[in-house]
């Protein structure tokens, strides 16, 4: 099943991460799949199968939360947008879609050249590699909260995502009003 469908045709116009047989979905609002088509077609997000294993047994999906995508209102207009973490034909993408008043756009946080998940180990001890992707969209900061640990700690106006190299190191995305800023969260 394709992991980009209508919100409308199962939660009402509100998107949501939803558990299916083999594994999880993404279902988008019409208005944030057309942002998506406009940016890139070809963007498809990660699925569970694309992840290391033992990430996805321990993750705590929520209809908010999956590895590769993450619900909150990044930019405190009050609609719900979007950080997915996935690929086009030729590149491995961060973004969000962000409501914008008339709709949604795309904000590219991230771009690098396309990993393949099936060659990405990570080391598991006694010498033993899985494969899979390590980074992954982790926590949702809520507005209020501060966050960081180098440097001054930031208060956030705005919700903001944290994206994980397991087990190594953390990254929150700050939206500033015109861009995704990083913070250190951890190391």
């Amino acid at each position: 099943m394709h992991l980009l469908i209508y919100a409308t045709l199962l939660l009402g116009p509100r998107p949501a991460v939803m558990k299916a047989p083999a594994g999880h979905n993404l279902v988008l609002t019409a208005p944030m799949l057309d942002a998506l088509k406009r940016w890139n077609p070809t963007f498809r997000p990660w699925a569970d199968r694309d992840y290391q294993p033992l990430l996805v047994r321990v993750y705590e999906f929520s209809k908010a939360a999956a590895p590769f995508a993450m619900l909150g209102d990044y930019n405190g207009d009050g609609h719900v947008d979007v950080a997915i973490h996935g690929r086009t034909r030729t590149r491995t993408v961060l973004l969000v879609v962000l409501s914008n008043g008339a709709g949604y756009r795309v904000v590219v946080v991230k771009e690098t050249p396309l990993v393949d998940p099936s060659k990405e180990c990570y080391g598991v001890g006694n010498k033993q590699v899985n494969y899979g992707l390590a980074l992954f969209l982790r926590d949702l900061d809520p507005a209020g909260s501060t966050i960081g640990i180098d440097g001054p700690r930031r208060l956030l106006k705005y919700d903001a995502f944290e994206v994980e190299l397991w087990e190594k190191a953390s990254t929150a995305y700050v939206w500033d009003g015109r861009r995704f800023e990083p913070v250190l969260t951890g190391d």
